[in-house]
């Protein structure tokens, strides 16, 4: 089943809804979510890291993806996961 957080909060924010959602630990925690380049950090190499996937667990082989689609090496770097893993 595909979850998808819809945020419908006047008075706080995209990430803090996020963040609720995904340390809640529940079923309708979204499985992919977009964060803006300010709050990358966050959620790849800081306090939400644990909750996002490298993309090799993903079956992504991204130094080829990347080639192929000629996509500037600094917008994966932005976000490298805490281990060191892309």
């Amino acid at each position: 089943m595909q979850s998808c957080l819809h945020v419908f909060c006047f008075s706080c924010s995209y990430t803090v809804a996020l963040d609720e959602s995904l340390t809640a630990g529940r079923d309708d925690a979204p499985d992919i979510y977009v964060v803006e380049s300010a709050d990358i950090r966050k959620y790849a190499a800081g306090d939400m890291a644990r909750y996002a996937a490298p993309y090799k667990d993903l079956g992504l082989d991204m130094d080829t993806l990347v080639k192929e689609a000629d996509i500037a090496r600094y917008v994966l770097d932005i976000g490298p996961i805490r281990t060191g893993r892309s």
